[in-house]
């Protein structure tokens, strides 16, 4: 009879300990992400020497966050700054669970000037998104230059 308890009490346990671990997998987050960007005045570019646009940034599965460099060029004749704002995103409430800033500091870009931004994504509300079932996410990052 103990040996049967015993037996039931360690069954038990084993049963816990796998719904418990899978639960906990289960809710480990991976977010497929591609962010749409749109310049006005200037463009982007995959690389430094401004061979190949970028219209995409397939930001891939994004655990917590994750950088993306691009680099901007001013094709404009004057000096500018730039501004840059999100919008379009899907599902529509998951830009209160992330955050998308960049590194640029206000530097004026002349005519013809490259200069490398980066991006960077960051999950602020893990529980939510997870508690959503989000999986999928997209948005469009616009730059703006404004003459300087």
């Amino acid at each position: 009879m103990k040996r049967k308890y015993m037996m039931c009490i360690t069954l038990l346990l084993m049963f816990i300990l796998v719904v418990f671990v899978g639960a906990t997998l289960m809710k480990q987050l991976s977010i497929q992400n591609t962010a749409k960007i749109e310049t006005i005045g200037l463009k982007a570019y995959f690389e430094p020497q401004c061979v190949n646009e970028v219209a995409y940034l397939s930001w891939g599965m994004i655990q917590q966050q994750k950088n993306y460099t691009i680099y901007l060029k001013n094709v404009g004749s004057t000096n500018v700054t730039l501004t840059m704002t999100t919008t379009d995103w899907n599902p529509t409430n998951v830009s209160n669970y992330v955050s998308v800033v960049w590194n640029y500091n206000n530097e004026i870009l002349l005519p013809n000037q490259v200069l490398q931004v980066t991006f960077t994504f960051t999950v602020t509300n893990e529980e939510a998104i997870v508690n959503e079932g989000i999986r999928d996410i997209s948005w469009t990052i616009i730059i703006t230059s404004i003459e300087a």
